[in-house]
């Protein structure tokens, strides 16, 4: 999915990713992690990984083919605010969630539960994504994706902490999509631990097929 606004500061992925609102602090910047588009044809510049005893991806029922395709949209924000949405979804019926790495954007199939993402995102660090959750069934689907960075620069440590959770229904010729975005940070250094920064982003709007 990809998001152009800046959920706090860009987001989501349309999970991809965005022009701004928001300030370009440690949280707007872990935004960016979260994305999707259409399958990149570069070398990787990450590893993924599937859950032990997972296959290829499941073949599509008749109906969640029908999400196939590229979808765009105006959803509207809990804070008010509207941002330019883009949700792909793959011929096998899965979702594609797209990623920002320091080579750039990378966009990767979700297939399966335990699915694990790894890269070094644009700002340095290390990057991990997790799929908690994937369910495409009839003309709905929704996946969760557990995010994690850590970076370490002059003595200091910052760590973040994300889950996603994404939502796209088929309601007629329009798709019900959604998501939340719940984030944690902490910053810390030798004998010192900054209180966490916590924040929840949702955003929920029609999208139209592209």
């Amino acid at each position: 999915m990809k998001r152009t606004h800046g959920l706090l500061g860009m987001l989501v992925a349309g999970l991809a990713v965005v022009a701004a609102c928001g300030a370009d602090t440690d949280t707007s910047r872990f935004a960016r992690l979260l994305a999707t588009s259409t399958p990149d044809t570069k070398a990787p510049a990450a590893t993924s990984t599937q859950a032990a005893g997972a296959g290829a991806a499941p073949a599509p029922s008749r109906s969640s083919a029908k999400l196939t395709g590229t979808w765009n949209g105006r959803p509207r924000c809990d804070d008010g605010d509207q941002v330019e949405s883009t949700f792909r979804v793959a011929a096998s019926g899965n979702p594609i969630h797209e990623y920002e790495t320091k080579d750039g954007a990378r966009s990767v199939e979700l297939i399966s539960v335990g699915q694990t993402i790894r890269f070094i995102p644009r700002e340095g660090g290390v990057s991990t994504m997790v799929v908690d959750a994937l369910s495409v069934s009839g003309e709905t689907i929704r996946y969760t994706l557990r995010i994690s960075h850590e970076k370490t620069s002059g003595g200091t440590l910052s760590q973040r902490r994300g889950r996603l959770a994404v939502t796209a229904a088929a309601q007629g010729a329009r798709l019900d999509f959604g998501f939340t975005l719940e984030e944690s940070g902490t910053l810390s250094q030798p004998g010192l631990v900054l209180p966490p920064s916590e924040s929840t982003t949702a955003c929920r709007g029609p999208l139209q097929r592209a």
